[in-house]
């Protein structure tokens, strides 16, 4: 009998990924200072608890540090050009290895999955959108023959969701990347090895364009903050 295994879940480890998905979601933006002592009224928890999250958050490249203020770590447009390049490179690189692993019942069950981000966007809710996303380009390396590839991939996993969300309420941008996915789909749906890679290329590509777009305008946006003097260089 196949026995699903219970996950425990420590009261630091509940903030830490509270914290986490904030970043992820973009509930807390990009160069938004984090104060401990207010995060931790808002859990109900002690400082402690939320200065052991931030720290490993800091470790894990979401969070910055300037002045002993913590803040929510912003890219810069080369850091997300750099990201979305690796990604890139990643993908297809592993993709030949993935079209020949990926079972017919797993694209069958993406093609629902993206049906279902579909009809959801369709009514105004992105959120199966952003999982369908991240579900298909982890199928390929998930199903690839490397496993340094996918550690590395691993960590990159985090910050490639934090910026992919860049297009949160860009809808027309959202309708794009969902059509994207839909050709690949539907390439790989006829195990059309030359289609899902010219399909998949293109996406990435297109992927960076649009994201890109959106940080240069958020960056653009974005007020002064604390970390305004510790600029990097695009």
């Amino acid at each position: 009998m196949s026995v699903t295994p219970i996950i425990r879940q420590t009261l630091s480890d509940q903030i830490y990924g509270a914290i986490k998905e904030g970043i992820v979601r973009w509930e807390f933006r990009p160069g938004q200072r984090l104060i401990d002592s207010e995060l931790a009224l808002q859990f109900g928890v002690s400082r402690s608890l939320v200065r052991n999250a931030i720290t490993s958050l800091v470790n894990e490249g979401l969070i910055e540090i300037a002045q002993r203020r913590f803040y929510v770590v912003r890219f810069s447009q080369k850091d997300i050009r750099d990201l979305l390049q690796l990604r890139h490179i990643l993908e297809m690189a592993m993709l030949p290895s993935a079209i020949a692993n990926v079972a017919a019942r797993e694209v069958k069950a993406m093609e629902a999955k993206t049906s279902e981000a579909e009809a959801a966007f369709q009514a105004g809710n992105l959120e199966p959108f952003y999982a369908v996303d991240v579900e298909t380009h982890q199928m390929i390396i998930d199903h690839c023959a490397n496993d340094q590839i996918k550690k590395v991939y691993a960590n990159l996993r985090t910050h490639l969701r934090m910026v992919i969300r860049s297009d949160f309420d860009k809808q027309p941008k959202i309708s794009e990347s969902l059509g994207e996915h839909r050709a690949l789909i539907n390439a790989w749906e006829r195990r059309d090895a030359a289609a899902i890679t010219a399909a998949l290329d293109r996406h990435l590509s297109m992927a960076e364009q649009r994201v890109m777009e959106n940080f240069a305008q958020f960056l653009s946006d974005l007020e002064p903050t604390e970390t305004a003097g510790k600029q990097r260089a695009e």
